[in-house]
């Protein structure tokens, strides 16, 4: 049990410093009123080779503005500005859908646009999820209720396709099957749920009893599909730290029956190959794990000196921040000790300043890999122990390490 705790400790401050989506920027004031920053906890999506981020400044005036870059070119363009927080936005045929309150009321409004920022209209409540020529899919949240509607595109009309209770979530779209969670408090047990667009109802595909040791409401946080089978994670934030207690599962289509793979995993999310589950989990943060769902085995394999090692799917990235001139990445194959090492597969040439502390991570979008670099001033006591955010900047790469182009 110490073991584990040490272990999750420690998932947890490198979570902090390396993970893109887990950069928690919540100090004891605004970061700046003129600065604005990428954050990798607000949506960031790429379409068609474009990514769509964006860009945020608190502080006397808050402002969210959404850009599309070009990676390839690096031509990029502001696409619309909102005073308040962007908590989703979902891109098809050439329109962006995106859910702020632009009003004073609480509840959250969908609007569209064109990616160029032209045609700005007001679509409907709640918030946008997914979108295809089927239609427009979005929840809105009433008093204990959830409600999953679909606006078709051709007639304007909405359609109440489900009403969940306060815990039922979208996790997130494959191809054009959407899945969703939702907690069933009265018999403790977690489902998941599948809607395939422009069908007029979800199906429950799973559900499990949970232990209720917490006030955590057990939540579904990611789900994939590997040869034909689902696998997703349900479980809980705990504590302070948030620690992420998770459990994984199998879903087999085709028998229709779920099985537990894991019942301890640490992150929230799921890396994976074609054939392969990656996770690191209990006792040595040098201990990495892959599930192959071909042979059904879980093996274990120790890197030496790991540092700071992300999994970005089929791939490791051992992260290095030289004092004086290069963050470097080196490449090699998840669940090994590094094979088919590839040293300083990306190099990025940075001048740090020596009273300011830097991070950096990986992590992957679309086709693209995202090298977050994050400067933090601990100098400053206005600021507390987490310090003021000076500058996040993002560098773009290929699959081949080369990099494209940054934004910030």
């Amino acid at each position: 049990m110490k073991s584990l705790k040490l272990k999750r400790v420690f998932c947890f401050i490198l979570s902090l410093l390396l993970l893109a989506g887990m950069f928690n920027t919540g100090t004891v004031k605004a970061e700046s009123d003129t600065t604005g920053f990428v954050y990798g906890y607000i949506p960031m999506l790429e379409d068609n080779g474009y990514i769509y981020y964006i860009r945020s400044v608190q502080g006397t005036k808050d402002s969210y503005d959404i850009y599309r870059i070009n990676p390839v070119t690096g031509d990029k363009n502001k696409i619309i500005s909102s005073d308040n927080y962007i908590r989703s936005m979902v891109v098809y045929n050439n329109v962006l859908y995106y859910t702020s309150n632009e009003t004073d009321s609480i509840e959250y409004t969908t609007y569209s646009v064109s990616v160029k920022g032209q045609n700005q209209q007001t679509v409907s409540k709640g918030t946008v999820l997914y979108a295809d020529k089927k239609g427009i899919y979005y929840l809105v949240e009433k008093d204990t209720k959830s409600l999953l509607y679909m606006k078709s595109l051709s007639d304007k009309k909405s359609e109440l396709l489900y009403t969940g209770n306060s815990s039922f979530q979208f996790i997130k779209n494959i191809g054009t099957t959407l899945y969703f969670g939702q907690y069933k408090a009265a018999t403790s047990k977690i489902q998941l749920l599948s809607l395939k667009s422009g069908s007029t109802k979800p199906t429950v595909l799973s559900s499990h009893k949970t232990e209720q040791d917490s006030n955590s409401i057990p939540i579904i946080s990611d789900i994939i599909t590997i040869k034909g089978n689902l696998y997703y994670q349900f479980g809980t934030y705990e504590g302070s730290g948030s620690f992420w207690y998770g459990t994984l599962v199998k879903y087999n289509y085709t028998e229709k029956t779920t099985r537990i793979i894991h019942d301890n995993m640490t992150t929230d999310f799921l890396t994976y190959s074609s054939d392969k589950i990656y996770f690191d989990e209990l006792g040595n943060y040098s201990v990495y794990y892959s599930y192959n769902v071909n042979t059904d085995k879980l093996t274990s394999s120790t890197i030496k000196n790991p540092g700071a090692v992300s999994i970005v799917n089929k791939y490791s990235y051992r992260i290095k921040l030289d004092k004086k001139k290069y963050i470097t990445l080196s490449r090699f194959t998840s669940g090994t000790n590094y094979k088919n090492l590839v040293t300083d597969f990306i190099k990025i040439a940075y001048t740090p300043n020596s009273n300011l502390d830097y991070s950096a991570g990986i992590t992957s979008l679309g086709k693209y890999l995202l090298i977050p670099v994050k400067c933090i001033d601990y100098n400053d006591p206005e600021y507390g122990w987490r310090g003021k955010v000076i500058s996040i900047k993002w560098y773009v790469a290929d699959s081949s390490g080369k990099i494209l182009t940054d934004f910030q």
